[in-house]
């Protein structure tokens, strides 16, 4: 009989349905809620003891208190034999019975709209069983904060409310509730599943999720976007979709670290592996007369030597020179002779050293020798145990130390210049007059002290020209703050509300980009299409949610419509300036925008922020921030209608 009732409607006849059907559930569930808290009061515990006397347990029924502190006792028994009249389980019906009676007790304001039968069972039923362990005065206070956006809200925006008020009048039982929380941590890895995939899950702290992901993400593109040799090492998996790449990125970064770091290097300072190698690689001069490039010095493990061309280097006088380990020669009580005028340094270590010098103190400048390669005794640094053998060079030669020669009066950026700072002098400076021939020591029979001293250079040089901050990626916390002499909360984009205290704690390692205040009366009108991202901004500090009827949709994935649609000229061009303003553009999710742009529905913005909708059925509806009003088909819901239509604006027609 029902189902022919319904066949028999035409379009306009089941939107009028559907209207009404959504009316009476709001009526039902309200009135089950009347019901259950009468239903308590017909259950009276007259005769009976309380649950808390040892010896009911075993004698019969006794009385108990299904809600909060304070809301009136009940038989036992009165869940179960509510149970099967509602078709639901007895621990069900007690929730339901506690749910009334914490409502009628504890929330007079919300339960005047139950009574009305204006607000959805499953919205106050919600704040019921949130606030079971507020005190009733807390209880009061909640209720005072709510029962105004019960009406408008959807069950997203209520439940950051509520939060936002139970910060407000139980703080310091929320704060206890945060330090538990962090003791609720984890990562755990499930059991194999099908096709040899698992399954990993984490618990965190919220901050530190946020990174995570932003870390994934960045690492993710990277991925992506590199090429075929850069990929060395990294397990993809043949990864194609987004979802893969970051399947790769996450697994990167938890099983090769090292290697992940590489990639945030190469990708953040792609030259400061070149300018490592350097270090490795001789410096190469062009001599327009020979056919061919020779290197100024070669490396110290080179198995073939260096060619000598006593053309190419001029003589240096025997007084600067440090002495030769092999000969018992008179050493000069002043080490400082040893170095050229420019301190020992060469042209390139120079600019390293200056450009470090606000960095680190005394950067640049000479370091004494470390600990065992000098007797406090003995001026020269060296003592008849620390002697090196005459077949090595002295190790007594650090990088700061080491002997250079003069610059070349004929040479104009001067010959030490021509010299790897990181590599002992007496290895490669084969024209100091020392080393005549070069003999080509092999990799084995290289002194182990310098092969470690020229490690640990290139080792600081890293560190130093390595700039940690751009490895961390980003991650935007957009927290909104309205100050309050009593309770300080702040709104957290897609995390909820927040004490300040906690804000602190997520912020305490990070680095802080304060952005100017966002003036929303200085936002200028633009008169192309695209939305700037200083007026997109603006739009979501206004407008956090999307302003379609009941939408759920909370965040900036949301689109931007132009609420007024942008008009052009045949030659493409806009119709009129201007048409790109906070006035003229509202949020919206991607399917509820295409339905609006392409469907029948119309829009209005009378002032910015609020928008009047109207069916294809005749339905008005306002939304804002404050969430939606329906005002139904009446002749007064009309009127508004027409009354928002501005002076020469366009609306979508219905």
């Amino acid at each position: 009989m029902f189902e022919s009732e319904v066949a028999g409607l035409d379009l306009a006849g089941t939107a009028e349905a559907f209207g009404f059907v959504a009316r009476e559930k709001l009526r039902v569930g309200c009135e089950q809620l009347l019901l259950a808290a009468h239903w308590a009061d017909l259950h009276p515990p007259v005769g009976l003891l309380p649950a808390s006397a040892g010896a009911g347990r075993l004698v019969g029924e006794r009385a108990m208190c299904f809600g909060a502190a304070g809301t009136p006792l009940v038989g036992e028994f009165a869940p179960a034999e509510l149970a099967p009249l509602i078709q639901a389980s007895i621990g069900q019906a007690r929730s339901l019975i506690a749910d009334a009676t914490d409502l009628r007790q504890r929330f007079t304001r919300i339960w005047a709209l139950v009574r009305r039968g204006l607000v959805a069972d499953w919205a106050v039923r919600l704040i019921a069983r949130s606030c079971r362990d507020l005190s009733p005065g807390q209880a009061g206070a909640v209720d005072r904060m709510l029962s105004g956006d019960l009406i408008a809200v959807g069950r997203r925006r209520l439940e950051h409310l509520l939060d936002a008020a139970m910060l407000r009048v139980d703080g310091e039982r929320i704060a206890k509730l945060i330090a538990e929380g962090r003791r609720s941590r984890f990562v755990r890895v499930g059991q194999a599943g099908e096709h040899g995939i698992k399954a990993v899950y984490a618990r965190l702290d919220a901050a530190e999720a946020i990174r995570l992901d932003a870390m994934v993400d960045r690492v993710a593109d990277i991925l992506a976007g590199a090429d075929r040799c850069r990929m060395a090492g990294v397990p993809t998996r043949d990864a194609k979709t987004r979802d893969e790449w970051r399947a790769v990125a996450f697994s990167l970064l938890g099983t090769n670290p090292v290697r992940a770091a590489q990639l945030l290097i190469e990708h953040e300072q792609p030259d400061l592996f070149d300018a490592l190698a350097e270090l490795q690689q001789p410096p190469l001069r062009y001599d327009p007369n020979r056919n061919d490039i020779q290197p100024d010095h070669f490396p110290c493990n080179d198995p073939d030597g260096a060619p000598f061309d006593p053309d190419r280097e001029p003589p240096v006088e025997e007084s600067l020179l440090p002495p030769d380990p092999g000969f018992d020669n008179d050493i000069p009580a002043d080490p400082g002779q040893w170095q050229s005028p420019d301190d020992g340094r060469s042209q390139d270590q120079g600019l390293v050293d200056d450009h470090l010098a606000d960095e680190e103190p005394g950067c640049g400048q000479p370091q004494p020798q470390p600990a065992g390669d000098h007797d406090p005794a003995d001026p020269t640094g060296r003592s008849d145990q620390s002697r090196p053998e005459p077949d090595h060079d002295p190790a007594g030669f650090t990088r700061d130390h080491e002997p250079t020669r003069p610059a070349d009066e004929h040479d104009p950026a001067g010959s030490a210049g021509d010299h790897d700072s990181t590599e002992p002098s007496g290895e490669h400076d084969h024209g100091c007059g020392q080393r005549q021939e070069h003999s080509g020591p092999s990799a084995d029979r290289l002194n182990p002290f310098l092969r470690q001293e020229y490690r640990q250079e290139a080792l600081r040089q890293l560190l130093r020209h390595l700039d940690p901050a751009r490895l961390v990626s980003p991650a935007m916390l957009h927290v909104h703050y309205y100050p309050d002499d009593t309770t300080p909360i702040a709104r957290v984009e897609e995390l909820g509300s927040a004490s300040l205290h906690q804000v602190r704690h997520w912020l305490d390692d990070c680095r802080i980009n304060l952005l100017p205040v966002l003036d929303l009366n200085t936002i200028p009108a633009v008169d192309a299409y695209e939305v700037p991202p200083r007026l997109r901004e603006a739009v979501f500090c206004r407008n956090p949610a999307s302003l379609y009827p009941y939408s759920t949709t909370i965040g900036r994935t949301t689109d931007l419509d132009h609420t007024n649609p942008y008009r052009r000229r045949p030659d493409r061009s806009p119709a009129e300036p201007g048409q790109t303003a906070l006035g003229k553009l509202a949020p919206l999710a991607r399917p509820e925008h295409r339905y609006k742009t392409h469907g029948r529905i119309s829009v209005r913005q009378p002032v910015p922020g609020t928008l009047v909708w109207l069916t294809r059925y005749g339905q008005v509806l306002i939304t804002s921030a404050a969430g939606t009003q329906d005002l139904g088909t009446t002749h007064f819901a009309r009127a508004v209608w027409h009354a928002a239509q501005p002076n020469g604006a366009h609306t979508t027609a219905a």
